[in-house]
């Protein structure tokens, strides 16, 4: 199985409250993206990056300094749907992988065993999406103030990296319009068809404000990832 990996860190981390975008601040002295690029690369498993296109020097400066190997890049488009696509598209020619991981670089602190869980999956399943069970009660809120409080035990958080057939998932790409999709299992969702689930870990944080980044400092220290 020939595999590939896309690291999403195109956004403009607008939550996160700085200029520069979370994936290029600075955990444990690393650039946040570089743990994701390590882990896939550890593997051999070759890298496609997505990035600002603002930072395209500092990018060349870490991919030089810090990186085992050389990624392709492609840059931040308006939504996550369309810098997806674009990133897919591209490397159906210079990787043309059986299996794409899609990882949200904002995501440091995935286990490399995860990637053997999903491509265990993937020998048999067209997208793999890693879930962790959701312990908060949840509230949908309409306008008009009234509750509905959904039954926890169907409701799971998903988490990065995801697993996708590359095929099915470029078809998708090729053939959707719908810019508003959060994640790319989505494009699944809406066509019918089946998503397997691996288990996630809940050390696999999400960076999304400041204060995240010393929870995943503490993580990092109490624990060998």
């Amino acid at each position: 199985m020939k595999v590939a990996a896309i690291i999403a860190a195109g956004g403009k981390s607008e939550r996160f409250d700085s200029s520069l975008p979370k994936p290029f601040h600075l955990l444990n002295d690393l650039p946040i993206i570089v743990f994701s690029i390590q882990k896939f690369q550890q593997l051999s498993i070759p890298v496609h990056v997505i990035i600002p296109e603002e930072l395209l020097d500092r990018w060349v400066y870490i991919q030089n300094t810090l990186c085992k190997a050389p990624c392709s890049y492609s840059f931040g488009q308006d939504t996550r749907f369309l810098s997806i696509k674009e990133a897919v598209q591209s490397i159906r020619t210079t990787l043309s992988p059986d299996t794409v991981f899609i990882h949200d670089a904002a995501r440091p602190l995935f286990d490399s065993g995860l990637i053997e869980q999903l491509l265990i999956s993937q020998q048999t399943a067209s997208c793999t999406i890693p879930i962790i069970p959701v312990t908060d009660t949840i509230k949908r809120i309409h306008t008009d103030k009234t509750c509905v409080t959904p039954d926890r035990a169907s409701l799971f958080a998903v988490q990065t990296p995801m697993a996708f057939d590359y095929a099915s998932l470029l078809s998708l790409y090729d053939t959707s319009t719908d810019s508003k999709i959060t994640d790319e299992s989505q494009l699944f969702e809406r066509n019918n068809m089946s998503i397997s689930t691996v288990s996630g870990h809940p050390e696999n944080i999400k960076i999304t404000f400041p204060h995240d980044i010393r929870m995943a400092e503490f993580i990092l220290g109490s624990s060998v990832r």
